[in-house]
């Protein structure tokens, strides 16, 4: 995203928070879910429930409603406050009822490929097929075993 130019900084930061935000979250469809507080009274119950829906944190909730001006800069520095001083820094509510999503594009692209090429990116990459079963629960079998001899 930012080839050429040295990332880390506060620009480069924010710019990387807006572009998540954005993909992860559509604006239409944010607008018109998102919690409505009163003054300065977050429905804590109800930002988990819209947590949960669009598998974000509580952080990013109030960073994307900010940014598309449903609250105020004050509104949203409320609700950062109330999620430090409550320790939710790392572990917020809901998390727990998150599961880490299985990676199914993934395996599906490699399942199509033939076994040449699947060979072919496991010695480039240095992986072993044990290591992607353990890391994606990709279990891709060699249908060929003549194939290994064609690559070597």
């Amino acid at each position: 995203m930012h080839e050429g130019i040295t990332t880390g900084d506060k620009l480069t930061e924010s710019q990387a928070d807006h572009f998540s935000s954005a993909l992860l979250v559509p604006r239409l469809s944010f607008i018109k879910e998102f919690p409505r507080i009163r003054g300065k009274q977050f429905d804590w119950n109800a930002l988990v429930e819209f947590k949960l829906r669009w598998k974000i944190s509580l952080k990013m909730c109030i960073y994307r409603a900010s940014a598309l001006g449903l609250l105020t800069q004050e509104q949203a520095r409320t609700g950062y406050m109330h999620l430090n001083s409550r320790g939710y820094t790392r572990v917020e509510p809901g998390d727990e009822l998150l599961r880490p999503e299985e990676p199914g594009m993934l395996a599906e692209a490699i399942e199509m490929l033939d076994d040449a090429t699947w060979l072919r990116i496991l010695m480039k990459t240095g992986l072993s097929q044990d290591l992607i079963r353990e890391l994606f629960s990709i279990n891709r079998p060699i249908t060929n075993p003549r194939n290994i001899f064609q690559i070597v």
